[in-house]
């Protein structure tokens, strides 16, 4: 793969992940909302109240572990001259790195600059 196509690659997972992780609380309010309304009205109180908490669980669940794998992918994202974790090394994880852990890469290297 071409240095370009790969921090084109790097930025879209890095993209996904901050949707997934600022934009995911607003699915989860608005899933619940339409559980609250939708489902709601065919139940009793109670069990409204019980299917309403269960829905919000398993919402928030889902982003949540919908984050953790986004922001796996963004950490695990290959070096385009090592091939190895950009910003993962070990269970040492940085995700503010300016350069590749391994090989020292700078973040944006073309292929003529990583030479």
């Amino acid at each position: 793969m071409r240095y370009e196509e790969a921090w084109k690659e790097q930025r879209r997972r890095g993209r996904v992940f901050l949707l997934c992780w600022i934009g995911g609380p607003l699915g989860v309010l608005l899933g619940y909302a339409f559980v609250d309304v939708v489902i709601g009205r065919f139940l009793s109180p109670p069990r409204r109240k019980s299917f309403g908490d269960t829905a919000l669980f398993v919402l928030a669940l889902t982003w949540g572990l919908g984050t953790a794998f986004a922001r796996f992918r963004h950490a695990d994202w290959p070096c385009p001259r090592c091939g190895q974790s950009f910003e993962l090394r070990g269970t040492f994880s940085n995700p503010l790195t300016s350069r590749c852990l391994h090989c020292g890469l700078p973040r944006g290297a073309s292929e003529s600059d990583a030479k």
